[in-house]
């Protein structure tokens, strides 16, 4: 299972940010120090009929059953990449709390690249779209006027050649990484900010869900190892000349 677990007083940096003592849930009433909420240790008659005490056993299985979490999906593209794109599960966030332990909150975040080129963020818009042709990422979403490009969900065998397992990490077995082996819906979208006149952020989020082919199964959360964020941008510097 792949994804972050927050213990309850936990504080986490970008990409993951929890104040000290905070909670998220999905559905329900969100517990506040003034406010209990339902699932608290302090939440009334109500709060203990639903709390309960499960065993780690139990535990274990709560965890891989909510390990996956999802990408939004949007766009204008063909009717199988939208097809594709709502196979992704909607972005979960769960709390789980066993008697005599705190409760952890479960969530699932895309990867993050970002990098900074000494060029005008005009310019380097105008090269992004042809990058993605470069790498074999089908573009079904664009949006011009906050320069963001990308494909939101589309199934994808093969990037610029290499396996999925390259760039996504969705467990292995016996017989391999699964990454290779499973269906892989796969987002990549690029964003391109201004950081001046002559300076630009390239800001790349890659997400992934991969579903067994032999047998029927739920979908997983896969998570980026980073390369095909790094690629994206090496890819656009030396499309303009400079360092990849």
């Amino acid at each position: 299972m792949t994804g972050w677990i927050a213990a309850e007083g936990t504080t986490f940096g970008a990409g993951g940010s929890r104040r000290a003592g905070e909670i998220r849930r999905t559905g329900g009433t969100p517990s506040t120090p003034g406010n209990p909420g339902r699932g608290s240790r302090d939440g009334g008659p109500a709060a203990g009929r639903r709390r309960g005490r499960i065993g780690i056993g139990g535990l274990l299985a709560t965890l891989l059953l909510f390990g996956a979490g999802g990408c939004a999906s949007s766009g204008t593209g063909g009717s199988g990449n939208e097809e594709d794109a709502r196979s992704l599960p909607s972005q979960q966030r769960m709390v789980v709390r066993v008697g005599g332990y705190r409760a952890v909150d479960i969530y699932n975040e895309p990867g993050v690249g970002v990098r900074t080129i000494d060029v005008a963020a005009a310019t380097v818009w105008r090269v992004v779209g042809g990058v993605y042709a470069q790498l074999d990422i089908p573009v079904e979403h664009t949006n011009p006027p906050v320069m963001e490009i990308g494909n939101r969900g589309y199934r994808a065998r093969r990037v610029n050649g290499d396996r999925m397992n390259t760039f996504v990490d969705c467990g292995s077995d016996l017989s391999g990484p699964l990454a290779n082996r499973y269906d892989i819906t796969l987002s990549v979208v690029t964003r391109v900010t201004a950081k001046g006149e002559e300076n630009s952020e390239i800001l790349t989020t890659v997400d992934a869900y991969g579903r067994p082919t032999a047998v029927s199964g739920n979908p997983i959360h896969c998570q980026s190892r980073g390369i095909l964020e790094q690629r994206v941008a090496q890819a656009i510097a030396t499309a303009l000349g400079r360092e990849p």
